[in-house]
């Protein structure tokens, strides 16, 4: 597996991510730098990290096609893709890799407790419901960006999406297609 992180103009403690990252996993890290002001491969210093730079700013689901298809070319089955902004803990990455190796797509289920601001909580809480009547099976968070994918599967479809709605897509066109999706509970930051 590879650990595919989209970056756009991402926060000055970015590099703490990847540092917890690499405390405890040496696998590739792919950082797919969706044309920030700032280029996020100067700020960081590490191994077996690669680097992909959109000249301009392509959107998130542009900038995860590209590292999934990356990754794919490198050899790797699965790719965890993983927030800039640190709202995700590195811990539960062995959560995604423990999960059985068919399944198409593992997602983060966050609970929706008061620590979330209200719009973000009755947002996901709306394009869930939404994205599950078009999955005809229950998604508990859509909306969370922290998910293993089957690089088979995912780099043999077609994507219209460029920005946040790709990751909505993918969900779709794995459910049409029959593959299996699981969860698991991460913590809410």
């Amino acid at each position: 597996p590879a650990i595919i992180i989209p970056a756009y103009n991402p926060p000055p403690d970015f590099p703490t991510l990847i540092q917890k990252i690499r405390d405890l996993y040496s696998m590739l890290i792919i950082i797919v730098d969706d044309g920030s002001d700032s280029p996020v491969s100067n700020d960081l210093n590490y191994v077996n990290i690669d680097y992909i730079v959109n000249p301009v700013n392509l959107g998130k689901g542009a900038s995860l096609l590209k590292g999934f298809k990356y990754a794919f070319k490198k050899g790797c089955t699965h790719g965890i893709s993983i927030d800039s902004d640190l709202q995700h803990d590195p811990e539960f990455i062995e959560k995604f890799l423990s999960a059985d190796e068919d399944i198409a797509l593992v997602y983060g289920k966050r609970e929706f407790t008061k620590s979330m601001p209200i719009q973000r909580r009755m947002s996901n809480i709306i394009s869930s419901q939404i994205i599950s009547k078009l999955c005809s099976k229950k998604i508990f968070d859509s909306q969370c960006g922290f998910r293993r994918y089957l690089l088979p599967e995912l780099c043999s479809n077609k994507y219209i999406e460029n920005g946040f709605q790709f990751e909505s897509e993918v969900m779709i066109k794995f459910a049409r297609n029959g593959l299996r999706f699981s969860y698991i509970d991460i913590s809410t930051v």
